[in-house]
């Protein structure tokens, strides 16, 4: 799965701001209501679930079929039942835009879901329609743009002048004293990394490895390793994918290396905790919605949803994440009244004060989203073959700015 930086910064853009910007308004067409009956809204979505990145991707189309089951199960919204037309841009940049371009261009869809991280290279053509945009959260569109929402309060890594410091608090909290920097050489991951490390060594830690550039496709950690081993380091932040969560695990346990913390990215899935096996012990993951293991009310929705349209998948953070983002839009939809347009689903979402998705999430508000960013995380430890949860409530911090 594509890794999900750590810390998601942005600053404010009002929506009056860019509907003014070169002269064009941001909810041009927007009393249309394209993929608006009586009995129906249809919902865009464009996903990577072939390709390169298909293995990691594709679950987040179940759920967010998971979502739709159970909401038109519940009647639909505002007495609507929800369509999802889903798109495969197989992860290619070209393919994707031509994607997104189509929902918004054909008159068919209300709105698109963005399980693609591509979305940015047609986001001006969509701010442009004003078409409602909700998915991941951490590319530059999702502060730049008003028409654009993240499932969470997630915004984008590339501002590296401020950030929250709760990941760092943690890590400390455990012990960790020395610490290295591990990403991938991609326009998200270095940024997110960087500031890390900045708001580490504000809180009195020192960063002795980094190494922002690793080959996104076979990385060879061998020489990686060494210099962590070499270096004393007893705090491991990598912001990696699901697909080399399992090899750097591996890599880690065979040098006999066993840090007070290692934050892996994204690797919060049975399949990956199985793949592990003993090397997984004591390897961490910082999520923003609550672990499976609290068993919430949420999750026996969500785990209802799956099992409905997607039997064979377990659990996971993809699918979890494609739950949130449906459900995302599905509020926007809800409050933007019984005759929604694009105009009334952006400016209604956009002054949601208290988000939770249901209650997998701490409650964010969505006016502050481009400033603030995600200060509360769950943390879960593998220990003895099993994710188990730092508490049943987030760890919340504060935002630290002039990095």
């Amino acid at each position: 799965m594509r890794r999900r930086p750590f810390v998601l910064v942005c600053a404010v853009v009002t929506i009056s701001a860019l509907a003014l910007a070169g002269g064009s308004s941001a909810f041009a067409g927007a009393a249309s209501a394209p993929g608006v009956s009586a009995k129906q809204v249809v919902v865009g979505l464009v996903n990577p679930s072939s390709g390169a990145f298909g293995s990691q991707f594709a679950a987040f189309v179940d759920g967010a079929k998971a979502r739709v089951y159970i909401a038109n199960k519940d009647g639909g919204i505002n007495g609507r039942k929800i369509k999802l037309i889903v798109k495969d841009d197989a992860g290619d940049p070209t393919r994707s835009k031509n994607e997104y371009l189509g929902f918004a261009n054909d008159g068919k869809v209300f709105g698109i879901i963005a399980g693609s991280f591509w979305v940015d290279v047609a986001a001006q053509q969509l701010a442009d329609k004003g078409i409602p945009v909700v998915g991941w959260g951490f590319t530059p569109s999702y502060k730049k743009y008003p028409n654009f929402f993240g499932h969470s309060a997630a915004a984008a890594t590339t501002d590296e002048t401020q950030g929250a410091d709760t990941i760092a608090k943690w890590a400390k909290s455990k012990g960790a004293t020395k610490m290295a920097t591990l990403a991938f050489s991609d326009p998200y991951g270095p940024p997110a990394q960087r500031v890390q490390t900045k708001i580490f060594e504000k809180l009195g830690g020192k960063n002795v490895v980094t190494v922002l550039d690793l080959p996104l496709q076979n990385a060879d950690y061998t020489a990686v390793i060494q210099r962590i081993k070499d270096s004393g380091a007893d705090y491991i932040n990598a912001g990696f994918n699901q697909s080399n969560v399992v090899a750097f695990g591996k890599a880690l346990a065979q040098a006999n290396i066993h840090p007070k913390v290692t934050l892996l990215g994204q690797g919060y899935q049975e399949d990956i905790l199985k793949a592990l096996g003993s090397a997984g012990e004591g390897i961490s993951f910082a999520l923003e919605f609550a672990p499976f293991e609290l068993k919430l009310p949420p999750h026996a929705r969500y785990l209802a949803g799956l099992k409905k349209v997607a039997p064979g998948e377990t659990r996971g953070i993809q699918s979890m994440i494609g739950w949130m983002s449906l459900d995302a839009f599905l509020k926007g939809l809800e409050v933007a009244g019984k005759n929604p347009t694009w105009e009334s689903f952006i400016t209604n979402l956009r002054n949601v004060h208290d988000y939770d998705a249901g209650g997998l999430e701490p409650a964010f508000d969505y006016t502050q989203v481009p400033k603030v960013g995600q200060k509360c995380w769950y943390f879960v430890t593998i220990h003895k073959g099993k994710f188990v949860p730092d508490g049943k409530t987030p760890k919340c911090g504060k935002i630290i700015t002039g990095l």
